[in-house]
């Protein structure tokens, strides 16, 4: 069943990704509106998503769907089984002509990632991963960069643009980081922000602002390939709380005292008013 359900995520994907090259190469054909400030979502993303539910259904027609451009979720609110969709992750890379975006599909059972499928369409990359089995870059086996200590490192984050109330200390963290680290690089898609951490490429990444379909795929890939995920004070909220830290286990810790700023800022910000 978990091999079965890994092919159909595996051909879903490559199938919705094809489409979504296809529709890259004549982005002028395609209408983009934003949903909020600095946020956009085209027809494709739309249609993009209502293929993969589409399958979904037809496959699997009692379980739950949550997806991105979904103003609810479908399906029992009790469901067993519930799939986390992002159509195009990367959007505003998408309709802005930058090829770096990614199909994100996660299959997860009471409340635990049981596999998952970051495909980048225009590398023809196939990251995917089954919980207990490994991750696999278009079948090849990979692992997290064990590098133990933060100088010297790679790191991926993104500004928070939904809560602007975290630039300060995100901009004081990221002010400190420079200093200490190889180099910060944003590139605008989360899901294959943790794909690359699973595969090496980068060492590690935080960002704060996520959403289920953001991180669902990417941090079963990063956990599997002997990676480490955690929210921004290493604590097993990530999920929760849409604020995420993955590396490995003696480079989070570094980690996590160098962003502490921005940690503190997040559980602040969360705090009511008259607290």
């Amino acid at each position: 069943m978990r091999d079965g359900t890994l092919n159909f995520m595996r051909k879903t994907a490559d199938r919705v990704g094809q489409y979504v090259l296809q529709a890259y190469t004549h982005l002028g054909k395609h209408q983009v509106h934003e949903k909020t400030p600095g946020d956009y979502v085209s027809d494709v993303d739309l249609e993009a998503q209502r293929r993969i539910i589409e399958q979904i259904q037809r496959t699997f027609p009692d379980h739950a769907i949550v997806a991105e451009e979904l103003e609810q979720a479908i399906g029992p609110a009790d469901a067993e089984d519930q799939w986390v969709i992002d159509p195009i992750d990367g959007s505003n890379n998408f309709v802005r002509g930058i090829p770096h975006f990614a199909i994100a599909i996660a299959h997860r059972f009471r409340g635990r990632t049981e596999q998952a499928v970051v495909f980048d369409p225009v590398r023809n990359e196939m990251f995917t991963a089954v919980r207990g089995q490994g991750a696999f870059l278009n079948d090849t086996r990979i692992r997290a960069n064990q590098r133990k200590q933060l100088p010297g490192s790679l790191v991926l984050t993104a500004l928070p643009f939904a809560n602007r109330a975290l630039t300060q200390a995100s901009l004081q963290v990221l002010e400190t980081l420079y200093s200490q680290v190889q180099d910060v690089r944003m590139s605008g898609c989360a899901a294959l922000d943790l794909a690359w951490v699973a595969a090496g490429r980068v060492d590690w990444y935080f960002e704060t602002g996520l959403r289920p379909w953001d991180m669902a795929a990417g941090a079963l890939l990063v956990r599997e390939a002997a990676g480490l995920v955690t929210d921004l004070s290493g604590g097993e909220r990530w999920y929760q709380e849409g604020a995420l830290l993955a590396g490995n286990l003696k480079l989070n810790a570094q980690a996590a005292q160098a962003i502490k700023p921005l940690a503190l800022a997040v559980e602040q910000s969360r705090r009511p008013a008259d607290a």
